[in-house]
Formats: structure tokens, C-alpha cells, sequence
């Protein structure tokens, strides 16, 4: 009996022996949680940083010789122009001609945004600035192109950030995509402003290549499926940095920055926390994809699982979605608007239905994307109003949100995720 109690132990103790060496391994995201997708070469992503550092190099060296300690980019876009007038907006626009072509050569490149790229590499690539400030400094150029009257090219160079938003979402996390629906708002606004001095032709053409960005819009599940893997990135980069701390107190500065030595007792710990830490992120991910890209009118906010409810990140990411669904339903309004400006145009009066609108002017209708049924529209005496039904789902004859409490219309007309009422078409925002 004995014999077989210690030949019992002995398996057990050889048994987690093994068990802790595997569970305390060195993490390996890549081998563990599956390889990054292969990004293309050339990459458009990094014609992009390249046509940032041109611009960011002309914006701070317009800084400097106004000797004011703000951000150019965004005071040569300010509406006011208080900073800086006209003229030398034009000679921005100019100086920075090199870098708006080399964007150009990004829009046009296949373009995948890394799916992980730590914190310091971030900001040195992109040299602590925004991406989403190049698509302000195409309103600038679209601005200063409006005012030589080069309206079709203005409203081009507008339709270039909307497309710079659309290609940031490719292959990318729910965070980082929420950058590209910043440089769509940025473009919509631009081009919107020009449709009324388009020719029937330039509309058309507009509305088509408008059409064709709306199409290369990913799935929402797939940006969730990115978030897995970046989360894991993020967590292994944590993991490496604090295993690679001194562990003398005297190295450190004060003795409250080295760390604890019940700290130091656990680290060896950390990989197998770690890794039960992403795949509980990962399970409430998969959790989420069923009701990703359900129609937003049937979706459900969040899956019955009570971990999921748990999982305030991925509740977060979750919400996300209205973002990209708001930019997608406007985009497709400004589209229909594009098309809806030739029709009248040609024929002197709009269509009577948007079905009139294709195939001569635009392939085809797009739809609300928050109903996943046809854009609502009336005309009326030679006027129309185009809305989506927004985000309660409910059809409310044209009636656009709005909070009467305010009194800017950035604010009076802003659509939120709880917001009651229409999306109208160049009345909401």
C-alpha cells in the first residue's frame, strides 16, 4: 500500500513538474494565438507615416516662424483663420505639395494598418501626431482649392480623406478604426460643402468613386477579430517589460519604484496568468462575433453570457460599432446627395424615387445601414430630405435628432447612440 501511495506521489509531483514548466513558459503570441496577417509590400500604411513626417515638417516650421505654441495643422484649418489668413494658407498648401503627393500614392497602394504596433514604435513612427490630422490638412487643401474656384478639385481632395478613413479600418483593431471614422467626419464635411457647384458629370463621377470606397468597408467582426490578437501583443510587450526590471532596489531612483519583493515572488507567474487573462478576452470576443454584423435594428448589445457582461473592454468595443455605422449610413447619404445634384442638374427636377438614380448616375442605391433597408426619401416642390431611420430604428417621417438644449448645430444635431429621431441628411452630424 505504501509502495503504491509513493509511486503515486511521485507521478503527481513529475506530473506538475511538467504541468509548471509548460504553464510558466516564455509567452509566444505569434505560435500561441495565431501569426499576424501578412501586410502587404508595398504597404500604403507607411507611404502614409512618410507623407505625415513631410507635412508635420512644413506645419512646424510654420509654427515656428509665427512663434505660436499651438498645433498648425489645426489652426491653418480653423474656420476663423485668426492664426493664419488665407495667403498663408495657400503657402502651406503649397509647401506641403510634396507630401500631399506621396499621400496620394498611399490612397492608391494596397493598404493594411498593422495589426500591433507597441506604444514607443507608435509614436516614433508617427512622431507623436495624430494620423487622423492628415485627413485636416486635405480640408485645408480642399478649402484653398474651393477659393481658386476648383470646386470638382476640392471636392476630390474631400473625397480623398473619406477614403483615407476607409483604408485606416483595413485590417485593423475597433480602436484604431475609430480613427479612420475621424478623418471621414473631417471629409464628409468638406464635400458637402461643394456639391452645389458640381457639374452633372462631376457629380456622377464622384458618386461612383464614392460608391466604390463604400464597398471596400470591412465587416465589424473582422476589426473584433484583430483586437484579439493585438490585446495578446499588448499583454506579452507588459509581461516582457516588467520580467526585464532590475530587481536591486539601488538601481531604481526611490525605493517606490523598484518593485515589491512579493512583486518580484510573482513574476515568474505572470506568463501562465497571462495567458488565462487572453484567452478569457478571446472566448468574450467569439462570444461577440454572432452578433457582430447582424443588422443593427435586430442586433443584441451584448450576448447572454454573464462573462461577457463582465467584460467591460469588450462591451466597450462593442459600442464601438454605432461609430462605424453612423459613418458608413452618412457616407452613403453624401453619396445619394452626389447623385440626387446631376439628376437635377440634367433634368432640371430630382427623381421622384432614388431607384431613378442608377445606373446612370451611381450603380446602385445604397441603404441605411442602420435599418439594412433602402434610404427613406420624399420630395416635394422641388426640394427633397433624405434620412436614415438612425439609431433607435424607428422611422420618424424626416424628423432630424436634435437636442434643443444646445445651441451650435455641432451639438443641436449631434447623433449618439441613445438618440431618438432621423439622421437627415445635411442637418444631422
Amino acid at each position: 500500500m505504501n509502495r503504491k501511495l509513493r509511486l503515486f506521489a511521485g507521478i503527481s509531483l513529475v506530473t506538475t513538474l511538467i504541468y509548471g514548466v509548460w504553464a510558466l513558459r516564455p509567452l509566444n503570441v505569434e505560435g500561441e494565438f495565431g501569426p499576424s496577417p501578412t501586410l502587404p509590400s508595398p504597404n500604403g500604411y507607411d507611404e502614409l507615416l512618410k507623407a505625415h513626417r513631410q507635412i508635420l515638417t512644413v506645419s512646424t516650421e510654420f509654427e515656428r516662424r509665427n512663434k505660436q505654441a499651438v498645433d498648425p495643422l489645426l489652426e491653418i484649418g480653423s474656420p476663423e483663420g485668426k492664426i493664419y489668413p488665407s495667403h498663408v494658407r495657400a503657402q502651406w498648401v503649397e509647401q506641403s505639395k510634396e507630401g500631399f503627393e506621396t499621400l496620394d500614392r498611399a490612397l492608391k497602394m494596397p493598404f493594411q494598418f498593422p495589426v500591433f504596433i507597441p506604444k514607443s514604435e507608435y509614436d516614433s513612427r508617427v512622431e507623436g501626431y495624430h494620423i487622423r490630422f492628415l485627413a485636416k490638412g486635405l480640408t485645408v487643401k480642399s478649402d484653398h482649392q474651393a477659393s481658386q474656384g476648383d470646386h470638382f478639385g476640392a471636392a476630390k481632395t474631400a473625397l480623398d480623406a473619406i477614403q483615407l478613413g476607409v483604408n485606416m479600418t483595413h485590417n485593423s483593431t475597433v480602436s484604431d478604426g475609430l480613427n479612420g471614422v475621424a478623418c471621414e467626419a473631417y471629409g464628409r464635411r468638406a464635400l458637402t460643402t461643394r456639391i452645389a457647384f458640381l457639374t452633372p458629370a462631376q457629380a456622377s463621377h464622384l458618386a461612383k468613386r464614392l460608391e466604390s470606397i463604400n464597398a471596400n468597408r470591412p465587416k465589424f467582426s473582422h476589426m473584433l477579430e484583430r483586437e484579439k490578437l493585438a490585446h495578446a501583443h499588448e499583454i506579452e510587450v507588459q509581461i516582457k517589460a516588467q520580467l526585464q526590471k532590475p530587481t536591486n532596489p539601488s538601481e531604481y531612483q526611490t525605493a517606490q519604484d523598484a518593485p515589491s519583493p512579493l512583486t518580484r515572488l510573482a513574476l515568474p507567474f505572470a506568463n501562465a496568468i497571462t495567458r488565462r487573462q487572453i484567452r478569457a478576452f478571446d472566448e468574450s470576443i467569439d462570444e461577440a462575433l454572432p452578433y457582430a454584423d447582424v443588422a443593427w435594428a435586430s442586433r443584441k448589445v451584448t450576448p447572454p453570457s454573464a462573462e461577457h457582461k463582465e467584460n467591460l473592454l469588450v462591451v466597450k468595443l462593442l459600442g464601438s460599432r454605432f461609430f462605424f455605422e453612423k459613418s458608413a449610413t452618412m457616407a452613403n447619404q453624401c453619396q445619394i446627395r452626389l447623385a440626387l445634384h446631376a439628376h437635377k442638374k440634367t433634368t432640371g427636377a430630382y427623381p421622384q424615387r432614388l431607384e431613378e438614380l442608377s445606373p446612370r448616375y451611381m450603380g446602385q442605391v445604397p441603404t441605411d445601414t442602420f435599418a439594412a433597408a433602402p434610404m427613406r426619401y420624399m420630395v416635394n416642390d422641388n426640394r427633397y430630405r433624405l434620412w436614415s431611420v438612425g439609431p433607435d430604428g424607428h422611422d420618424d417621417g424626416g424628423r432630424a435628432i436634435e437636442d434643443k438644449t444646445k445651441t451650435q448645430s455641432e451639438s443641436r444635431y449631434l447623433v449618439r447612440p441613445d438618440s431618438t429621431g432621423d439622421i437627415v441628411a445635411n442637418i444631422s452630424v
